[in-house]
C-alpha cells in the first residue's frame, strides 16, 4: 500500500464569517520530511496517517478518542458530511 497524499481541510466559523484553510502535502518516492512552522499541521499529517491505517494507539487511544475533538467537527469525503 502506498499513499501518493494527505489533504487536510478546516472550514471555520469565525466572526468574519466561514473560513477555509488546509493544505494538501504530496509525498514522492523515498524518504519524505515534514516540515514547517509551529502549528504548521506536521503533526496533524502524521496523526491522520495513523488513523487511517488503524495505527490511533501509537498517538495515545482508539476509537472515538483517537483524533482530539477540536481537529474536526465534521467530516467531508467524496462529497458527503458526517457529523
Amino acid at each position: 500500500m502506498y499513499i501518493n497524499s494527505v489533504r487536510v481541510a478546516v472550514k471555520a466559523h469565525t466572526f468574519e464569517g466561514i473560513k477555509d484553510f488546509g493544505f494538501l502535502f504530496e509525498f514522492r518516492e523515498g524518504l519524505n520530511v515534514l516540515t514547517g512552522d509551529n502549528s504548521s499541521g506536521k503533526s496533524t499529517v502524521l496523526s491522520c496517517i495513523y488513523y487511517c491505517l488503524g495505527l490511533e494507539q501509537l498517538i495515545g487511544s482508539k476509537g472515538v478518542n483517537a483524533l482530539s475533538p477540536a481537529l474536526h467537527q465534521a467530516l467531508m469525503a467524496n462529497g458527503y458530511t458526517c457529523n
